[in-house]
């Protein structure tokens, strides 16, 4: 656990105020003979003696209060995964399935001109080269689609050192869950060895918080800062006639989760247009941003970079228009002049009655000549 505003513990000295107005309050008061009152102490000690037990109680209950007002004041935080253990290599022959994550925001630069990747990369290199001689190890990557670089756990660590330095950054997003669901099956490939799951990453709130959770045996090892921990939390498109014709609105939701502030660009890009605009989220709470764009069909995507830089993960797009229909081009490369001696007349056929529902799909057919022109337009879909 750690404090935010661990400044705020001083408002803990006021603790030593009730016990002193307790004494100097007793010191202070008069002693008055009261005959009956005197008569029912003498007759029953036992009581004299509970009162003066609970005017103490007393004071430390409201000595407690304080405290816990303190603490509240200094913002206890917990972490929402395990906090990075020491890496150590076993002394007996074991299976290591080593996660590293290759997403966007491992792309971030640090102190040293390298970036968070080349970190993750070091370390992970050092592990597997420490394992001892009999161990097994296997590589997961967790960008989307998250894989695993070995069919199974080798023996041949050598070859694993040097598919892990061939890796680079992917402009993707994390598979946190199916990476560790990767290296678990790995992991239990053999029951005649120990095995155990180690993830190198910056450990994303937004593309790793539902995959720690019911997996305390995983070593987690932070690479670089957390302080970019922010989410976007939706993103939509509703038509805005008021504002003109063919006006739409992106709205995005984004939630710092993070420690302090967060400040950075917020972009959209639609086609080969793009929108940026500065955002600063308030640390725990959630900022909204409006885009308007002219347009009511396509996608667009949204996207964060902090004001340092750092690459983030939460890319969304999202459909503009309330048409679901998925527009699909096949590029015919030998036209014949008889639909039915024509490959691309069948394919169009497949690809139509796949449709559940009218309207669902629809199909272009371009032959190469006219590709050029074809590719102007927006396609969901393209079939060579």
């Amino acid at each position: 656990m750690s404090l935010l505003s661990p400044w705020m513990l001083i408002v803990a000295l006021t603790m030593v105020v009730p016990p002193l107005l307790h004494l100097i309050g007793a010191r202070r008061a008069r002693r008055v003979q009261f005959s009956a009152l005197q008569f029912l102490l003498t007759k029953d000690p036992k009581r004299a003696r509970n009162i003066r037990i609970e005017h103490w109680l007393l004071v430390l209950t409201r000595m407690a209060i304080l405290a816990m007002l303190a603490l509240g004041l200094s913002e206890p935080m917990t972490h929402w995964f395990n906090e990075p253990s020491s890496l150590q290599a076993s002394e007996e022959p074991s299976i290591l399935v080593v996660v590293v994550d290759d997403s966007l925001s491992m792309s971030t630069q640090t102190k040293d001109g390298n970036n968070r990747f080349s970190q993750a990369q070091h370390a992970a290199s050092q592990l597997i080269a420490s394992m001892p001689a009999g161990s097994r190890v296997a590589v997961v990557m967790s960008g989307r689609p998250a894989r695993s670089l070995q069919l199974r756990p080798t023996g041949d660590l050598a070859k694993v050192l040097v598919d892990l330095n061939a890796q680079t950054v992917r402009g993707v997003d994390d598979d946190a869950i199916k990476a560790l669901a990767l290296a678990e099956r790995l992991g239990s490939a053999t029951s005649a060895l120990p095995s155990r799951i180690v993830v190198f990453s910056d450990l994303q709130r937004s593309g790793w918080l539902d995959a720690t959770k019911g997996r305390d045996l995983v070593q987690w090892q932070s690479i670089g800062s957390r302080s970019e921990d922010i989410e976007m939390l939706e993103v939509s498109a509703t038509p805005a006639p008021e504002l003109g014709r063919n006006k739409t609105r992106i709205h995005a939701q984004i939630k710092r989760h993070g420690v302090s502030p967060w400040t950075g660009d917020i972009t959209l890009s639609y086609g080969d247009k793009e929108m940026r605009s500065k955002l600063t989220v308030q640390a725990g709470e959630v900022a909204e941003h409006d885009f308007i764009v002219t347009a009511n069909t396509g996608v667009a995507s949204v996207s964060l970079k902090s004001q340092v830089g750092a690459q983030l993960n939460d890319i969304r797009d999202v459909l503009i228009g309330d048409s679901e229909t998925v527009r699909v081009l096949l590029i015919n490369g030998d036209p014949r002049p008889v639909l039915r001696d024509d490959e691309a007349f069948f394919v169009r056929k497949a690809l139509a009655a796949s449709a559940i529902r009218p309207g669902e799909m629809s199909v272009t057919v371009q032959s190469v000549g006219q590709l050029s022109a074809a590719l102007s337009r927006p396609w969901d879909v393209v079939v060579l």
